[in-house]
């Protein structure tokens, strides 16, 4: 169940309020102190933190504040399904560190909130680092390229042997550690795939997985088989082979394969290149250079 994931999770918290912030006490009798705020979506915030331990030393934290009061469910339960797999997929170096989670009353508005703790990732996105080298005209050579993609594809294929398909793979999802590039975000993942069968698939859940879809991933990487499930092809762990291979060419030519224009130029019905692919993808092809990673 859903719900087991708080008790599979190392830390468990319990909060409390200063005047100027926020204090979360881990059951290890470590302290868990918020700091400022470093991202936000639509219904979460995250948070760099600080963690003291008994015995004076401290180590950086994100933690993500989610207000479930007044999510729509399949929202909440995506969340939920975030701290399941945080909790129960075994660490790898190329998927987000979780140190714990807890679900409480919210003190920032109504219903109940979720914690999410992870490590903490200061250097940002793949999505913020390419852009920052294309300002600095400084393309990733072959080096850099390969070393990005043989961490993407550790980190997923750590994710697929233990029976889960993140389906939301893009540049956004990917932070950079200490270590290299981790994959984050994993409320959008599944853990059996989802396949239309005609005359067995029942309207109301043809409906609920296209909206899922539409609601967890990202049109530019979705694979065809996201983009019309009445075709009968499984939507699972392939769909995640399908955005590296967006993802990669990303890399090697600093530009998407696919725009921005709409789900409608990315060939959902019979994927034809000449007709869905971007007029730049569709160009010549520069040549992959620039300066060499440090």
């Amino acid at each position: 169940m859903i719900s087991d994931c708080f008790n599979a999770a190392r830390w468990h918290l319990r909060a409390a309020f200063t005047a100027r912030s926020e204090k979360c006490e881990g059951s290890g009798g470590g302290t868990v102190l918020l700091g400022s705020k470093v991202g936000e979506g639509s219904f979460s915030d995250v948070f760099a933190a600080t963690e003291r331990l008994p015995d004076g030393s401290t180590s950086r934290l994100a933690v993500k504040r989610v207000r479930l009061g007044g999510l729509p469910e399949a929202d909440a339960d995506a969340c939920l399904l975030e701290a399941t797999v945080m909790a129960d997929l075994p660490p790898h170096p190329h998927l987000l560190a979780t140190v714990g989670s807890v679900r409480r009353p919210s003190f920032v508005g109504p219903g109940e909130e979720l914690l999410l703790l992870f490590e903490l990732c200061p250097e940002g996105s793949l999505a913020e680092y390419l852009v920052g080298r294309r300002a600095w005209a400084r393309p990733l050579d072959g080096d850099g390229v390969l070393a990005i993609f043989t961490q993407v594809c550790g980190g997923l294929a750590h994710l697929h042997a233990h029976g889960w398909a993140h389906c939301d793979v893009k540049p956004e999802n990917l932070l950079l550690s200490a270590t290299g590039w981790k994959l984050c975000d994993f409320g959008s993942v599944r853990d059996a795939p989802f396949r239309y069968v005609d005359g067995v698939t029942s309207p109301p859940e043809l409906s609920e997985a296209e909206e899922r879809i539409h609601r967890t991933s990202t049109p530019q990487y979705r694979p065809p088989e996201m983009y019309d499930l009445r075709a009968g092809e499984p939507v699972f762990t392939p769909a995640d082979v399908w955005a590296v291979g967006v993802l990669l060419y990303a890399l090697l030519l600093g530009r998407s394969l696919f725009g921005t224009a709409g789900e409608e130029r990315l060939g959902c019905l019979g994927f034809e290149p000449a007709k869905q692919l971007s007029d730049e993808a569709l160009g010549p092809l520069p040549s992959v250079g620039g300066q060499r990673e440090a």
